[in-house]
């Protein structure tokens, strides 16, 4: 491949005729070698014409190899072969499936250069000679002509399902097998040389994003100056990190698979500064440091003793970082195969039925723009106001209402919503138990979700009116509802509210994007169970007069 790589395509218009670059090339990496007629069979492809312009796009040619395994010496896809290995005859059949021989870098350009629509050029490795086939091959992977993708861009800005990431790990682990005493490690095996196709789309198909076939990985092969470091099978010298650098390489890949980031060579210098004895005190004078000494040790007189509070689905950040990140996480979920298979469920039974969900909050502002399309307007089927008893005016005074009706609508597009205010903003919550209770025994619903809560439940005329509400409602309904709530907002100083703590009903943790448990989560309770969902930066929508807009609280 070294030799024939090397372009001679001096008549191309746009190459000067002291053009010296090569054809990109790049093999198709399986679990298993494919064999033919007593012969293995390698997928290559290779730039139609090189281009030394890296943003260029690239016209790519299939192109498959057939080495027989009776020939001595072979060490992966190599054409000149040495002279014991010409003298030994191959079996060859009739002439008439040849189109030619290629005997010459040119003619491989030329054939390189031929455009053959998406098929295979077939190619047989003779001795020094190159034998076509007439006929062409059928390709796997409509690909489009465009650069590639590196395994490291992928696991950096992709989400790739756990399931392909194993299934990715022993492709390469096979294939490091197969090929680990061929020439084909002489050059480096990394996350950046282990690369993907990007799928060819229609024309009226094109929405802007990329899809990497994910399932067929490549190894970009390039010729550079021999590294005896990297095309070494052992080392024996004493100044090496690991002295099987093929293995090291193997490990690394699959390491940054399963961690879906680089491995960090800063450790050292990490660990050097951690072991320093004092730490700089960062210049502070006296009189600052005076100030630390100053804390209130006791609660104040004004907390009441039953602190109730709004348990908002994320904590307030100012990081636009961290919040584009928690969109992407939204975005994933509305784009899973739960949520896409709940879809398919409910458009092909033979009687459509919604999940229902009740959301008990502070109401919801129907101004705000996400409310305003008529879809998203049918789905709300029930709306009944506790607080003023008889008023059919929809209104949230607080805003939490809206922020959670908003996330409910995105991530259960299959649901049909039912709207309960049951205060009218995170003071007068504490008053409030007798509304919730009633909402939560009224709403014939599969979901109810609380995202409030108290740090005890709070009788009414000495009944526990909530714990009541629950119990009927799981008779009423043969126990086929949940209940959610949200579980505390106060970190390891408070335990579980009420009604997360009741053990008929989910309590609800907040993590950030990458699935990490948040601070102001309260410690698990007895059971040590824990359900959490994204709870910091959730992007949702706001009421009409502070903008309408999604936000992110």
């Amino acid at each position: 491949m070294k030799k024939y790589t090397q372009c001679c395509c001096s008549t191309v218009s746009g190459i000067g005729s002291g053009f010296s670059g090569r054809h990109e090339g790049k093999l198709r990496l399986k679990e298993n070698f494919e064999t033919r007629d007593d012969h293995v069979l390698f997928d290559i492809a290779l730039s139609r014409i090189p281009s030394e312009d890296s943003y260029h796009e690239v016209e790519w040619q299939h192109l498959q190899f057939h080495v027989s395994r009776t020939q001595a010496g072979l060490k992966g896809v190599q054409f000149v072969l040495n002279e014991a290995s010409t003298q030994k005859t191959v079996k060859v059949a009739s002439k008439s499936q040849y189109a030619g021989t290629i005997k010459s870098n040119n003619q491989f350009c030329e054939l390189v250069r031929k455009r053959v629509g998406p098929a295979k050029l077939r190619l047989k490795v003779k001795g020094e000679r190159l034998l076509q086939f007439r006929d062409l091959e059928g390709i796997d992977d409509d690909i489009a002509h465009e650069r590639t993708v590196s395994l490291d861009d992928v696991l950096s800005h992709h989400n790739v399902a756990a399931k392909k990431k194993l299934l990715l790990a022993y492709i390469l682990a096979r294939s490091f097998w197969q090929f680990y005493n061929s020439d084909w490690m002489c050059a480096p095996w990394t996350t950046e040389s282990v690369q993907f196709f990007q799928e060819r789309k229609d024309e009226d198909n094109q929405d802007g994003n990329i899809s990497v076939l994910e399932a067929s990985p490549y190894f970009a092969f390039a010729f550079q100056q021999d590294d005896s470091l990297v095309s070494a099978e052992h080392l024996a010298s004493g100044c090496v990190v690991h002295r099987y650098p093929r293995v090291l390489a193997l490990a690394s890949i699959l390491y940054e698979i399963g961690r879906e980031e680089r491995i960090s060579y800063d450790f050292h210098d990490i660990r050097k500064a951690l072991g320093r004895k004092p730490w700089p005190d960062l210049g502070l004078q006296e009189e600052a440091r005076q100030t630390y000494n100053i804390a209130d040790y006791g609660p104040e007189e004004n907390v009441p003793r039953n602190s109730v509070a709004f348990l908002s689905t994320q904590q307030a950040s100012d990081s636009c970082q961290t919040g584009s990140m928690s969109g992407q996480w939204l975005r994933k979920v509305q784009d899973s195969p739960v949520t896409r298979d709940l879809i398919v469920g409910f458009t092909t039974a033979p009687v459509p039925k919604r999940i229902r969900i009740a959301v008990l909050d502070t109401g919801y502002d129907p101004e705000a723009i996400i409310f305003k399309t008529p879809k998203r307007k049918r789905r709300i089927q029930k709306w009944k106001d506790y607080v003023m008893k008889g008023s059919t005016t929809r209104r949230d005074e607080d805003g939490n209402g809206t922020h959670i009706l908003s996330l409910v609508m995105k991530v259960a597009p299959a649901a049909d919503i039912y709207v309960a205010r049951v205060a009218r903003d995170t003071e007068g919550l504490a008053d409030s138990t007798k509304n919730i209770s009633e909402a939560a025994q009224e709403c014939e619903v599969d979901i109810i979700s609380m995202s409030f809560g108290f740090d005890e439940e709070l009788p009414v005329e000495g009944d526990r009116v909530m714990s009541n509400a629950i119990s009927n409602s799981l008779v009423s309904r043969k126990q086929q509802i949940l209940f959610f709530a949200a579980a505390a907002n106060e970190g390891g100083n408070q335990s579980e509210m009420f009604p997360a703590s009741h053990p008929q009903v989910i309590s609800i943790r907040g993590t950030d994007e990458k699935g990490w448990l948040q601070r102001f989560n309260p410690p698990p309770g007895y059971n040590g169970a824990c359900f959490m969902t994204l709870g910091q930066d959730v992007p949702g929508a706001s009421r009409s007069q502070d903008g309408g807009a999604e936000v992110s609280l």
